[in-house]
């Protein structure tokens, strides 16, 4: 079962100059921007910048891929293969919700 970062979510009540010190300053290019967002993307990994009225929050979005392997003997009811979204909260309040696809082998 192997698990990836995907995505991080950064929830920002200063936007506009957050995205000026990601762009001007550390000179980093975004793949996607809004008025309400912007994205920077590396490796495989988005880092997401929204735009909040709350206090700065982090999210962090994981994949698990688990395969099962399917027997003739033992046929499944139901089908094998779907998804599944898990949130958890680690202690220092860091929402991350991992979602897991379930593939057949």
């Amino acid at each position: 079962m192997a698990t990836e970062v995907k995505a991080v979510v950064f929830k920002t009540q200063c936007l506009k100059e957050t995205k000026e010190f990601y762009t001007r300053t550390l000179g980093l290019k975004t793949s996607e921007s809004s008025k309400n967002h912007f994205v920077i993307f590396s490796k495989g990994i988005r880092l997401l910048f929204v735009s909040s009225n709350q206090d700065f929050e982090v999210e962090l979005y994981l994949q698990e891929i688990v395969r099962r392997v399917i027997t003739k003997k033992k046929a499944p009811r139901s089908n094998s293969s779907g998804s599944e979204l898990f949130v958890h909260e680690d202690l220092n309040k860091i929402k991350v919700f991992i979602s897991r696809e379930v593939m057949k082998k």
